[in-house]
């Protein structure tokens, strides 16, 4: 359908994607227009091409497709397109004057003869340049979109290309459109790779076969990798791109692309087959091996002499605290400048990690701890009584930036002493930009279970720094008599012993309850809503947490949500709500901040204290305060204190928390956690999956599902391998 009408108001426009709320005037009546633009002005009169749909909050509204500025022809009507600001230098009354001076043919006269404005007052050589500039642009934008548009690409997809090539969008597009893979983000092989072959380009065009490598390389990245196998490349290059298997580039025509690396595979099997790396993925592996191994030979005659010195002294003070193991990992961190320090639950990791910054502190060297997420970082800090910093707080990364080619980098890490904490979630990029930022002579204690997950990132960083040999690294495998007593302990150490897990003993703190299907979630919402609050006397909003492996399907994380939504905090007249992109915000919802941002403001309001700051991190759980439905805002408070307010543009970073993944919660600890144990992908159904989601509760762990699938997930010790080189690089780079 097409309407006409006026912008009597913009009632909202989001600067990053163009969605935008317009009150129209069409027909003596106003309505509601919602969609994406790239630019709109009050008073001036469009064209919108969609269709009437029925919100249930805000009822009948036109979402268009496609908006365009109807081009004005009455004197009237130039008049208030040249005011309403859409060009510079001209307001109501030079836009009288103009059209006073030339009528309807106003607009003619300023594209194609501008030196005439020069009649006007006020308007001297500047300025008319300055409009001149603007009308061709908009000029530009219009007829860009419009290409855009009828090639098959959306307003949004079009703003971010104009956004970037400008004037120059259609014509990068139409030489060079595979370049746009390496330049924007949100754009996929298959979108460009059809609009490449509808301009005209080949099957067997290099840029096509070149971007299609990239991408998947970058795929496989998604997946945790490091590499992918030439020979699997090309196998799966006939398939996807409809060419012969002889048209794919040979290994020594990839290797000549300078965004590639090739290597010969060594393992026993794949001999004569090579890794595909792409360039910048191979220099991080490449980087981190060269600088912890050149960190083995940075000895420090001065602190290992002090600090045997002090550690006498405090030997004494640790006799009733410390075991030999934990005692032994203190004395070997004074050897080098690089030490892992790994352990199961109740091994006494933290106690260790408090030794450490004790007696760093009593040699006067400055400790800086750190920590992946938020939620890490926050722990960290409660179990050191110091402060804690996220990793990408410590190194000014930016919030929000994906993978990226990594440079040499001016931040530097002002400390004597680093201390990491939950290593396992550090993938290879953010590895490397620590190690660049440390001085060689800092000491690098590096913590974590190797046991859980992998990082989400490319790489399995922990893991391959142990496996290696090459870093010296102490394992606590004493479990303590307090911990002993926990079944939640007990079992972390039965899953990667392969031993039987203790389960529903009375006065335990580990249960299974079997149940099948969709059952498996009512039995989840009939536990927090009743039975878990009266028997271990707690919030069910605040001290329960649901784990799910998978977002999808009928136990995954987006259908709990829903449920536990619905059952813990269902509507009522007295709670307001907004619905974004499907999710539903209501008044009292535990929710969840999911991305870095150290940009979002947070304040704390008290009869005795005031404070002000900025940053909300991944991870991050709180409750909404208050909705307002007519700005889709919302406001949320964390740690019962900080006060945060969310935009629309916002939300992308806030989520219902009722569930989570279990990659999600990982560097977390709950007082109790609810796993779901049913059908899952095989990668999503492993012991490390079972190990990490156990290890995050505290006081009761409860499993709800088949014992079938818990089966399978004992079982599954292969699914997560992932291919790295790193161990390789460490275990034959050379120490300098």
């Amino acid at each position: 359908m097409e309407i006409q009408g006026r912008i009597e108001s913009i009632v909202y426009h989001n600067e990053k994607n163009g969605y935008s709320v317009l009150s129209v005037e069409a027909e003596d009546d106003l309505i509601t227009c919602v969609g994406y633009g790239y630019q709109f002005e009050k008073n001036l009169d469009y064209t919108f091409q969609g269709d009437w749909i029925f919100h249930p909050k805000y009822h009948e509204q036109f979402s268009f497709q496609e908006a365009k500025v109807r081009k004005p022809t009455s004197s009237e009507s130039i008049v208030r397109y040249l005011s309403s600001g859409c060009l510079p230098c001209i307001g109501p009354k030079t836009a009288q004057a103009i059209v006073d001076l030339f009528g309807k043919d106003s607009l003619r006269v300023m594209r194609e003869e501008p030196g005439a404005l020069r009649q006007i007052p006020g308007l001297g050589k500047k300025k008319i340049a300055k409009i001149s500039q603007a009308l061709k642009e908009q000029e530009g934008m219009d007829t860009m979109l419009d290409w855009c548009l009828d090639r098959g690409l959306s307003v949004q997809e079009a703003m971010k290309l104009y956004r970037v090539y400008g004037a120059n969008t259609q014509t990068t597009l139409e030489k060079k459109p595979y370049w746009i893979l390496q330049d924007l983000k949100g754009f996929s092989f298959k979108s460009i790779d059809k609009l490449a072959l509808q301009l005209g380009f080949a099957k067997d065009d290099p840029m096509r076969i070149e971007a299609y490598f990239v991408e998947i390389l970058k795929e496989a990245l998604f997946q945790g990798n490091c590499y992918v196998y030439y020979s699997q490349l090309k196998s799966q290059f006939s398939k996807d791109l409809g060419l012969d298997q002889e048209k794919a580039p040979d290994p020594l025509q990839m290797a000549m692309n300078p965004g590639l690396y090739l290597e010969k595979d060594q393992e026993l099997g794949r001999e004569g087959d090579y890794r595909v790396y792409l360039s910048y993925v191979y220099r991080c592996e490449k980087n981190i091996a060269q600088n912890l191994l050149a960190r083995l030979g940075q000895k420090n005659f001065q602190v290992k002499t002090a600090g045997e010195a002090i550690l006498q002294d405090h030997k004494k003070d640790w006799v009733n605290r410390l075991s030999p193991e934990q005692v032994q990992a203190v004395e070997k961190s004074l050897d080098s400048s690089v030490m892992v320090l790994t352990g199961g639950p109740g091994t006494g990791k933290t106690t260790t990690l408090k030794a450490l910054i004790e007696l760093y502190e009593s040699m006067d060297l400055k400790v800086c701890l750190a920590a992946p997420t938020g939620r890490a970082a926050k722990k960290m800090s409660e179990a050191t009584a110091r402060p804690a910093s996220t990793i990408h707080r410590l190194l000014d990364l930016p919030p929000h930036e994906d993978w990226v080619d990594f440079q040499d980098t001016e931040n530097e890490i002002d400390a004597d002493v680093l201390i990491l904490d939950e290593v396992s979630m550090v993938d290879i990029f953010l590895m490397v930009q620590i190690l660049m930022a440390l001085d060689e002579r800092t000491k690098l204690i590096l913590v974590g279970d190797h046991n859980q997950l992998p990082s989400v990132g490319p790489g399995n960083v922990l893991g391959d720094i142990i496996a290696s040999g090459r870093i010296p690294t102490v394992e606590l495998t004493k479990i303590f008599r307090q911990a002993e007593q926990s079944n939640i302990v007990q079992n972390a150490h039965n899953i990667l012993k392969d031993r039987p897990l203790v389960m529903n003993q009375k006065n335990g703190d580990f249960f299974f309850i079997q149940a099948q299907g969709e059952a498996i979630a009512q039995t989840i919402v009939d536990l927090i809503s009743k039975r878990l609050p009266d028997y271990y006397d707690l919030d069910p909003m605040e001290d329960i947490q649901v784990l799910s492996p998978m977002h999808k399907g009928p136990v995954g994380v987006t259908i709990l949500n829903q449920r536990l939504q619905e059952a813990l905090n269902p509507p009522q007249e007295d709670k307001k709500e907004i619905t974004y992109k499907n999710m539903i915000f209501r008044t009292g919802d535990r929710v969840m901040h999911i991305k870095n941002n150290y940009q979002l403001k947070w304040s704390i309001q008290s009869e005795v204290y005031a404070k002000e700051g900025e940053g909300v991190f991944n991870g991050d759980l709180g409750r909404i305060l208050s909705v307002d439905p007519e700005t889709k805002s919302l406001k949320v408070v964390y740690d019962e204190m900080k006060h945060v307010d969310y935009q629309e543009y916002d939300l992308d970073e806030l989520t219902l928390a009722y569930a989570s993944t279990i990659h999600k919660a990982q560097g977390s600890e709950y007082p109790i956690t609810i796993m779901t144990c049913s059908w899952a992908p095989a990668i999503l159904q492993s012991k490390n999956i079972l190990y990490t989601a156990i290890t995050r509760g505290k006081r009761g762990v409860i499993l709800v599902g088949s014992l079938d699938s818990l089966q399978e997930m004992l079982k599954n010790k292969d699914q997560l391998e992932r291919r790295t080189g790193l161990v390789r690089r460490l275990e034959t780079e050379v120490v300098l």
